[in-house]
């Protein structure tokens, strides 16, 4: 994976204010207006689809500001470093500032961009910024930050977007992997690989899917074109422990997804009865093939999500696994929306109440062969 972040400004807090209580999240520039010329971010999906602003939540203080060329990208980057001072609850200022770059690889749009984004901050030596924040009629949060020279930047704390309610209302299950026209069916009679799913997580905004690996990605939906983009991936990539695993694997989670990041990646949803197929394409024109059920079925009895339930859901404290009489838990894994594994048992019940609120995935599997992933939510208590 190439490198995860392009600007990184470390912030020393030698003085200690206040801040906005909505200033600590993610901010996405809109426009950048420096002598009353404004520019607009060019929001191409995939050459400039965002310039991120970040005051993270830690004592430090620490902000970094970025894009997300980076993920896809090699010898691109414009960028700069520097230390900070909040000097009033509304007002920060820059010291040390240095500015780098290597646009070998960036395309005119992109380097005009971003130039005009680094200027804004590094006009004079010493910089003080002023901010505010307001919210608009959709709960939203704008963030004006302007400089001493009446020059100003706008930011919004929303980018990603949510999926089609109908594709969020499913699990969907891989029935065929299509590549340079080649049908690759899961392969069959072994119960690692028994299933590989494919969830939109409403909340997150995101795409998680599973096969002996783990990949999340935020998503951004164009429903004009009835295409999505993929950005800042998080991935465990597991080997399996049979090797024809490994090739369907690398061919699902590396060829399809990773390696033609951000996208487009287009979808198309069939109804027919009970039954619906979704179709997803990369950019290359391959395709992964899902349906609303799974091909998994035991040698003694299916393992299916009607069988298999979760509760309470959300959970505060104790979540509870069921599974049928004659099914026993071999594993429960519970991943985190970066695709990390926080926890690991053979339990059916587990406590999460230490961990902070949001959405997980948990993936059971059987000692039969059965394997299941279900998406929980983890609330305060």
């Amino acid at each position: 994976m190439k490198k995860t972040l392009i600007l990184i400004l470390l912030v020393s807090a030698f003085k200690v204010f206040a801040q906005h209580p909505d200033l600590r999240q993610v901010w996405y520039a809109q426009s950048v207006t420096i002598n009353s010329v404004t520019t607009e971010i060019p929001n191409d999906p995939i050459e400039l689809p965002y310039v991120y602003l970040h005051f993270f939540n830690s004592t430090s203080g620490l902000l970094g500001s970025g894009n997300t060329k980076s993920y896809y990208a090699t010898n691109c980057d414009i960028g700069f470093v520097g230390h900070a001072n909040y000097m009033g609850t509304d007002i920060f200022e820059f010291i040390d500032f240095t500015i780098s770059q290597d646009i070998t690889n960036c395309s005119t749009e992109f380097i005009n961009f971003m130039n005009i984004y680094v200027n804004f901050f590094s006009d004079t030596i010493t910089e003080q910024f002023t901010y505010n924040i307001t919210t608009e009629a959709d709960n939203s949060k704008t963030m004006l930050v302007t400089n001493n020279n009446g020059d100003n930047v706008i930011y919004t704390n929303t980018f990603f977007n949510s999926a089609p309610q109908d594709m969020t209302n499913n699990n969907w299950y891989l029935h065929n992997l299509i590549i340079e026209g080649v049908d690759n069916n899961i392969p069959s009679n072994n119960t690692e690989l028994s299933e590989i799913t494919l969830n939109f997580n409403d909340s997150g905004n995101s795409l998680s899917t599973n096969s002996c690996s783990f990949l999340i990605a935020p998503h951004f939906f164009d429903f004009t074109l009835s295409q999505f983009y993929l950005y800042e991936p998080g991935a465990s990539l597991s080997a399996c422990g049979i090797p024809s695993n490994n090739v369907f694997d690398n061919l699902y989670t590396n060829e399809f997804y990773l390696g033609n990041l951000p996208g487009p990646f287009s979808y198309e949803h069939i109804i027919n009865g009970s039954t619906e197929t979704l179709t997803v394409t990369n950019a290359v024109g391959n395709q992964a093939v899902y349906r609303n059920f799974s091909l998994l079925v035991l040698s003694t009895q299916e393992f299916t999500n009607s069988i298999f339930s979760i509760y309470p859901n959300p959970v505060s404290e104790f979540l509870n696994i069921e599974v049928p009489n004659n099914e026993k838990i071999l594993q429960v894994s519970v991943y985190n929306l970066l695709g990390k594994k926080i926890l690991t048992t053979t339990e059916n019940s587990i406590n999460l109440s230490k961990y902070e609120n949001g959405i997980y995935l948990v993936k059971v599997l059987t000692k039969n062969g059965g394997s299941t992933t279900k998406k929980i939510i983890k609330i305060g208590y």
